[in-house]
């Protein structure tokens, strides 16, 4: 069973004091311009059986439910770069806010989403599990982030989204540079792996909530990454950072990769993912007599920063 809910139908979110306590607060969190909100609950049921004889021999006797899981995703359009606190861990302001990775779970949020005229469902626990940027030619800054939960419920009522003031992020706002290089990209893509998992694990239990989630953790490395299209004219300090010198050495250098934006208010949000090392970089004109060429590139990094103006 899954529910899909657009921002006319209404979706708002709130941050938890406590994971897997609902918030009380849904106005500190802002995800910018909210397209949609996905949720799936699901159900592991085990068939058992048990030595039987007769007619009935070949069913099985029992049906068990054991964990119930939730799982989801959002799509928004950002507005600044404040929601990587949500996969990164770790957030601060002073004279401008600062986003960066920690080895603890990222704040989990409370989510009350519309799914008919009449109620809305209620989830509890959620947290960001992997996200992904990406920035196109002609195009809006889209982020779409997967997320796992404790366990949800259905509410009478609706809620109301009330959309930013501030006009989302575009290409047209946004500066891309590969270590001091500025490349001219068509689209690139920054994707984060969070590294999240979730269990129940063999605890005491509070009767009636026993095949609920009861902890969300970090079960694997945080792990960003990128690919992109784009033009060029001339090839060789690229040819040249990819190889790491003129013909491929046995060790290259990693750079850091910083993409910029600036928004309708003229506030500036800079996202940097830490030495980066690419896997590729392909010229991929079929014509010898062009004067640009386009080119492909993926890499991998080892962490992400961001600051912005408040």
């Amino acid at each position: 069973m899954t529910f899909k809910t657009h921002n006319l139908d209404g979706v708002v979110m709130g941050e938890e004091s406590t994971q897997g306590v609902a918030a009380t607060v849904f106005d500190i969190v802002t995800f910018g311009h909210i397209n949609n909100f996905t949720y799936t609950p699901e159900d592991n049921v085990l068939q058992v059986k048990g030595i039987r004889g007769g007619a009935s021999q070949h069913i099985y006797s029992k049906n068990v439910d054991l964990l119930h899981t939730i799982t989801g995703s959002i799509t928004f359009m950002p507005i600044d770069l404040k929601f990587l606190q949500y996969v990164a861990g770790g957030y601060a302001e002073a004279t401008d806010y600062t986003v960066t990775s920690t080895k603890l779970v990222p704040t989990s949020l409370t989510a009350k989403a519309n799914y008919d005229n009449t109620n809305l469902m209620q989830i509890r626990g959620i947290v960001l599990s992997n996200l992904k940027l990406a920035v196109t030619d002609e195009s809006i800054v889209s982020v779409t982030c997967d997320w796992v939960g404790y366990t949800e419920e259905k509410l009478t009522g609706q809620v109301t989204y009330v959309e930013p003031t501030v006009e989302p992020l575009t290409y047209l706002d946004t500066v891309f540079k590969f270590g001091t290089q500025e490349w001219n990209l068509s689209s690139v893509n920054i994707s984060i792996a969070g590294g999240i998992g979730s269990k129940r694990g063999i605890a005491s239990i509070v009767p009636g909530s026993k095949r609920i989630i009861k902890q969300i953790y970090r079960s694997g490395v945080y792990a960003p990454s990128l690919d992109g299209v784009g033009n060029i004219e001339d090839a060789d300090d690229e040819i040249d950072l990819y190889n790491g010198g003129t013909t491929p050495q046995d060790v290259r250098v990693d750079v850091d990769v910083t993409i910029t934006f600036s928004d309708n208010t003229s506030k500036v949000h800079t996202l940097t993912v830490t030495d980066v090392r690419l896997n590729k970089f392909a010229l991929v004109s079929d014509d010898a007599d062009d004067t640009t060429k386009q080119f492909t590139f993926n890499g991998v990094g080892k962490d992400t920063t961001a600051v912005g103006d408040l």
